[in-house]
């Protein structure tokens, strides 16, 4: 089963965050550009923002995914309210086969539940009545568009040891890939992971 988190937009430099919160001083670089302030002491700010829990300057960073994963992923991740999302539709799309099957359930996807699609919109069924026959395995992607302090929600909830083990793996390549896009941010969080959760939590490095 693919399963696969990719980037596709940042819509600021995560140091922007400091003159989003500044604006509430006037002394933001947005407003008066002759205003300019060395990048640690951005950082510096960013950082006692997060330790203060000022959570609404952080919903004004967006990151975009493409994700590819299991029908059963896609319906927990989007249970998050405060982002926007666009799925593969099957009214639209063919169902797409799994790449070596791994489980009884994936094999059963490739063997039986396509087939008898098949068979239904060769009898005349619409996509939307023929995808009733498919498992909840079934392969499927969408885009979603997070602010960032929904997206430490989503990194809080679901990559604990209690979350299942595809959606934390998809979870965890989305921190992998916010990491390189956003290292200090990503560190606060994983910060504040480690100061949270006892010694037996794994660790998202």
């Amino acid at each position: 089963m693919l399963l696969r988190a990719l980037l596709i937009n940042v819509s600021m430099n995560e140091l922007s965050l400091a003159d989003v919160a500044r604006i509430s001083t006037g002394k933001s670089h947005f407003d008066d550009p002759n205003k300019t302030y060395a990048p640690e002491d951005n950082e510096q700010l960013v950082r006692a923002l997060f330790v203060a829990g000022h959570w609404s300057i952080f919903e004004f960073l967006n990151v975009v995914y493409l994700i590819d994963a299991p029908c059963y992923v896609r319906d927990q991740l989007i249970r998050y309210r405060c982002a926007s999302y666009n799925a593969r539709s099957l009214r639209k799309c063919e169902p797409l086969p799994i790449e070596n099957p791994e489980s009884p359930c994936e094999t059963f996807y490739n063997d039986v539940a396509l087939k008898e699609y098949r068979e239904a919109i060769n009898s005349g069924a619409k996509k939307e009545e023929a995808r009733a026959f498919l498992p909840v395995c079934a392969p499927t992607q969408w885009i979603v568009n997070y602010n960032v302090r929904e997206l430490f929600h989503v990194f809080d909830q679901r990559l604990v040891p209690a979350a299942q083990n595809e959606t934390r793996e998809v979870v965890k390549e989305m921190l992998d890939r916010f990491s390189v896009a956003c290292p200090l941010l990503a560190r606060l969080w994983k910060d504040r992971y480690h100061r949270n959760h006892h010694v037996g939590y794994a660790y998202p490095q």
